[in-house]
């Protein structure tokens, strides 16, 4: 099977450096469903996520529980793994430097902020899983994708992907809590 995964918030903790970052940063706390501008202004906003996105900051991203290990299963069995990220073309150098630390392999496919789900078709994804359910939307029923929104949702940054008013959930979408269970869920489409 060829296998879509988003980077950012779905294969690492991109929240949670946010939250570390704004906490150290600027002594505030970055609440479930506030704007990283109003927590702490447009400009760092723009800042602190570009400096995320295009500098080894990347590399501190941790991964999300069981992450790692479900990848180097689907790779051992023979999935291709295509990284389809919303980052620009610039952003993606830290992701193959992230992913080759952890020995995984996979192609880094950049969407540059365009809609995930046209491109999962062009690229024949069997499946793609995705953090934010904007995106994850844009799979229409006429895509052969299926498309996989996994727990944890998108806290909304302004400008770092996704509004966060996107509230329903299509009915051709599959929902996952975890990693593991995204892995039972490709079991049954193979």
């Amino acid at each position: 099977m060829r296998i879509g995964i988003d980077f950012d918030d779905t294969l690492n903790d991109y929240r949670g450096l946010l939250r570390k970052l704004v906490q150290e940063r600027f002594g505030k706390e970055l609440k479930k469903g506030e704007t990283l501008a109003s927590t702490i202004g447009e400009d760092n906003s723009q800042a602190l996520v570009t400096e995320i996105l295009e500098t080894d900051l990347s590399l501190q991203l941790e991964p999300r529980p069981d992450s790692v290990g479900v990848l180097r299963r689907l790779i051992a069995d023979n999935h291709e793994i295509i990284i389809l990220t919303a980052r620009y073309d610039r952003e993606v150098l830290f992701i193959d430097q992230w992913l080759n630390s952890r020995d995984l392999t996979a192609n880094v496919y950049p969407t540059n902020r365009e809609d995930k789900g046209p491109i999962a078709r062009e690229l024949e994804l069997t499946a793609h899983l995705d953090d934010m359910l904007a995106q994850i939307n844009t799979f229409t029923p006429d895509i052969a994708t299926v498309p996989v929104l996994i727990a944890g949702g998108w806290m909304p940054t302004s400008i770092a992907g996704g509004s966060g008013g996107s509230t329903k959930i299509a009915d051709h979408v599959r929902s996952v809590d975890d990693w593991k269970e995204f892995e039972s869920l490709l079991q049954t489409l193979s």
